[in-house]
């Protein structure tokens, strides 16, 4: 049995990548460039909600990311169907689930097709690397700049990636990811 099930694991493994490179394609009409922390308008944030343990950062990182003048809009992926509790419910209410995509992955909720099309400056994807839906929607964003895990299947699908730990926790992996954001320059930028 054991081998069978490393055969299904193989398949469901190769159906995740195809699907992943067909969002990639869809994507590429982006308009992709560097765009450095300050010179951001708008930021996109992915998180898992099941997975990351403690998100009490997030309603701090959104505080202080609206404070430095920019727009920030944030999407969850929860294995159930519920919101969080607790007051990071509010910031944190966008959540998705697994039937809000289809079987090829596309996203099939209206929340989902505008979070994907919207022209962010910047998309910070904070989610494991085994969070496939989360990664679908960060090939499929229009975001100009993308940053995430680094992962040698998604090395299309971000144009940073952080080599970390894997037992860093997503706080500490937004520490990671914005302290490179704000210190990255343009070119011809001093």
């Amino acid at each position: 049995m054991r081998p069978m099930l490393r055969i299904i694991e193989k398949i469901r493994h190769l159906l995740r990548m195809f699907f992943l490179r067909r969002a990639l394609k869809k994507s590429s009409g982006r308009d992709r460039r560097l765009v450095p922390y300050a010179q951001a308008g708008s930021l996109a944030i992915l998180y898992a909600a099941d997975e990351a343990g403690d998100l009490s950062f997030l309603p701090r990182l959104v505080n202080q990311i609206r404070r430095d003048g920019k727009k920030v809009s944030l999407m969850g992926y929860s294995r159930e169907n519920k919101a969080g509790d607790g007051e990071a419910t509010d910031i944190l209410r966008d959540l998705c689930h697994k039937k809000d995509f289809g079987l090829a992955m596309n996203p099939r909720s209206d929340e989902l097709k505008r979070f994907v099309l919207q022209p962010v400056d910047i998309l910070v994807d904070l989610s494991p690397v085994h969070m496939h839906p989360l990664k679908q929607l960060a090939a499929l964003s229009m975001a100009r700049f993308k940053t995430g895990m680094s992962h040698p299947d998604h090395r299309d699908i971000f144009d940073l990636m952080l080599e970390v730990e894997q037992d860093c926790t997503p706080a500490q992996l937004s520490r990671h990811m914005f302290h490179y954001l704000k210190i990255l320059k343009t070119p011809g930028s001093s």
